[in-house]
């Protein structure tokens, strides 16, 4: 959780350095008051214009920018969702200063929980950086071109794809630089423009042990995403044969009511038919007696 209050308050002045962003670029985001990724990602979420208006190789600049950092500009709902990240760091940053100042202990608990959704957060970077396209990651047609032609890929040529080239390529001869120095039309100055944009993501291309660990990591990472995925769908299925349950038990005490509720009808009727029963005989026996008595006189 530090580390994304760290990313989101980072300085774009420093930032644009690191990248080597252009001075129309730098120059827009200073005039708009435009300070850091949070005010990037705010201003989208917020569908707040740049004045003066931004042209495409700027808008390309910006999400070169967020791409450095795994996040994708034009994807709001993941905007949203590092913003709501970023407030709630801060708000546990902030009470967690407050309780040093007041000298409270601070509670072990909330640490193992920032600990679980930073790894969870970091799981899931990596598995968004490892099936990013290519062509996502701001690179120039003379990177790109050569990626594409010599490497395997089914739809799109994705981080994972090179990483998998460079540890299928591996041997001897290319143990300290990367085995995408073989491929034609790739110098190392396309290299270098590759590694820049993935070493802030821990993938080191010259490093085929990395370029292994990190398959390794994501294969773990999209198994594990494959069982939750199945366990979700078994959570549901449970839930779906409850909600039948209760809809059948549901029916059956309806229909319980129902027949309690015949049977206290048919109670009634019967003993409104005794009642009858009785007050024929009393008026039969009623008569005879009459008639004894009238015959007796």
């Amino acid at each position: 959780m530090k580390n994304i209050i760290e990313i989101m308050e980072k300085s774009l002045f420093n930032i644009c350095q690191e990248i080597d962003v252009s001075v129309r670029t730098a120059n827009l985001m200073r005039r708009n008051n435009v300070n850091s990724i949070l005010d990037i990602l705010k201003r989208k979420v917020m569908n707040k214009p740049y004045k003066p208006a931004m042209i495409k190789k700027v808008e390309s600049e910006i999400c070169l920018i967020l791409n450095y950092y795994g996040i994708d500009y034009n994807n709001i709902e993941q905007c949203k969702e590092l913003i709501q990240q970023y407030n709630l760091a801060k708000n546990n940053d902030n009470t967690t200063e407050k309780q040093i100042e007041n000298n409270e202990p601070v509670i072990e608990e909330n640490k193992t929980v920032i600990d679980t959704e930073q790894t969870t957060t970091n799981s899931l970077q990596l598995l968004k950086i490892m099936e990013t396209p290519i062509e996502s990651l701001g690179l120039n047609g003379r990177v790109l071109n050569p990626l594409k032609k010599y490497i395997n890929y089914e739809v799109q040529c994705r981080v994972i794809d090179v990483l998998k080239f460079i540890a299928e390529c591996y041997d001897e001869d290319y143990y300290t630089e990367s085995p995408l120095l073989k491929l034609p039309n790739f110098g190392y100055t396309s290299n270098n423009s590759l590694k820049k944009i993935l070493l802030p993501f821990g993938i080191n291309i010259d490093n085929v042990k990395n370029c292994k660990e990190m398959i390794e990591q994501y294969e773990q990472i999209k198994n594990l995403k494959k069982e939750n995925s199945a366990i979700e769908n078994q959570t549901e299925i449970v839930k779906s044969m409850n909600d039948e349950l209760k809809e059948e038990i549901k029916r059956e005490l309806e229909r319980n009511q129902l027949l309690k509720a015949k049977l206290a009808q048919q109670e009634q009727e019967f003993y409104a038919l005794i009642n009858i029963r009785n007050s024929i005989k009393e008026i039969t026996n009623g008569n005879l007696e009459s008639s004894n008595n009238h015959g007796t006189k």
